[in-house]
Formats: structure tokens, C-alpha cells, sequence
């Protein structure tokens, strides 16, 4: 009967040695569970706050939406160099667009890549804030308060364009190329040690007026096999 007992004692100890470590290893699995998800919500906040920053600080291939443009991408069969206004993506409806390097920036294309809408290039190689004020009012695109026949914007860029009396930056607005194309946000020149943005007289035209490098198919194409077209 004392070993039966003693026998009933250790399984009791074995048992409830089993349930507290089982316990246990159920608490550590929360904290690990915690702080797995902290982790993420810490990723998820870092991400946000560099966006909203791109937002603010702009640059030549951060989108409205603070994602940053792939340089070169490909899309529906075609081949594209930061931003265009290829009809090809719908859901741009006309607007500006990349392809952006992050798949949890932008909008799903449904075949695994994200895009975002391009904030409006200037001439100066600047790009314009998606709202801003003027003289009291609200715009979100360029304007010619001021300026009739030359579009302009505030620029998110510190530095970049001319600066007015209050103080902010602004910039004319890029138009499209003499056939309807868009200029490169940037691109390389020989001859030219840094990349250019915008418009170039570098090396000149046979018109002799500014021209930019242009997505493929669209303008003039270089015995090199760049397409490019002359500003306007």
C-alpha cells in the first residue's frame, strides 16, 4: 500500500511539474507573441514616419504618398523609366505614376508590384507640394495666379526653385514635351558628370532649344536608342 502511495504521490509531482512547466511555456509564447508584434507595430510606424517625411522632403522619386519610384520598371508589356502617364494602369486615371520598391507603399497593381501617383516635376528639377496655399486660398496642382501662360507650384524641396516673400519655395511647372511625351525625373547625359533633372541644352539639338530624355516609344529616338523630345 506505501508504494502504491508513493507511486500515486510522484505521478501527482510529475504531473503537476508537467502542467507548470506547460504553463510556463504558454507565458513565454505570449511574451514572445508581444513582443513580436511590438516589433511590428514599431516597423509598421518607422515606415509611416519616412514617408511622411518623403511627403515633406520630396526629391525626384519620392511619390505623393512619400513611396519612392523604381527607376525602371516594367509593366503590361512595356518598359517604363520612373514616371509616366501610360493609360496601360487604369487606376492612375491619367496622372503621373510609378512603380514604387515596396509592396506595402502604394496602391496593388494585382501582379504583386504597388504604384503611387508622381507629384508634378518643375523645371528646375523640384517637385510640387500635393496642397498648398496661395495669396489665402487652397490649390493642389499648378496655378497661374500670377503668371499667365507659366504654371507654377510651391515645391516641397528646401532650396529648390526661388523662394517668395513669404518665405516658401516655388518652382514653374515641367510641361510635357512638344509631342505629348513626359520627361525622365532623371537621367545621365555623356559628357555630364552628374544626372540631370528636367530639361537640358546639353549637348544641343538641332533646334537649339531644351530637350529631356522620354519614356521608350514616345518623341524621337537617339541613334544610341534613347527616346527624347524637345520641352516646351
Amino acid at each position: 500500500v506505501k508504494k502504491a502511495q508513493a507511486s500515486v504521490a510522484q505521478a501527482k509531482e510529475a504531473s503537476d511539474a508537467r502542467s507548470k512547466l506547460e504553463s510556463d511555456i504558454r507565458a513565454l509564447q505570449s511574451q514572445l507573441d508581444d513582443a513580436q508584434q511590438r516589433a511590428v507595430l514599431a516597423e509598421q510606424r518607422e515606415k509611416e514616419a519616412r514617408r511622411a517625411l518623403n511627403v515633406l522632403a520630396g526629391g525626384a522619386w519620392s511619390t505623393i504618398g512619400g513611396c519612392t519610384c523604381q527607376q525602371s520598371f516594367s509593366f503590361g508589356g512595356q518598359s517604363f523609366h520612373g514616371c509616366t502617364t501610360s493609360t496601360a494602369n487604369a487606376l492612375a486615371s491619367g496622372s503621373p505614376w510609378c512603380v514604387v520598391d515596396s509592396d506595402t507603399c502604394g496602391t496593388p497593381l494585382g501582379d504583386g508590384q504597388h504604384f503611387d501617383l508622381c507629384s508634378i516635376p518643375t523645371t528646375n528639377g523640384c517637385t510640387c507640394k500635393a496642397n498648398f496655399m496661395s495669396k489665402g486660398k487652397p490649390y493642389s496642382s499648378c496655378i497661374e495666379l500670377g503668371s499667365a501662360g507659366k504654371p507654377w507650384c510651391k515645391v516641397r524641396e528646401e532650396g529648390c526653385g526661388d523662394r517668395n516673400a513669404d518665405g516658401a519655395w516655388w518652382d514653374y511647372c515641367l510641361k510635357p514635351t512638344e509631342q505629348g511625351c513626359t520627361c525622365r525625373r532623371e537621367y545621365s547625359v555623356p559628357g555630364v558628370a552628374k544626372p540631370i533633372s528636367g530639361c537640358t541644352s546639353a549637348p544641343a539639338k538641332p533646334k537649339g532649344q531644351p530637350w529631356c530624355k522620354v519614356d521608350d516609344g514616345c518623341g524621337l529616338q537617339a541613334s544610341g536608342g534613347d527616346w527624347w523630345d524637345y520641352c516646351t
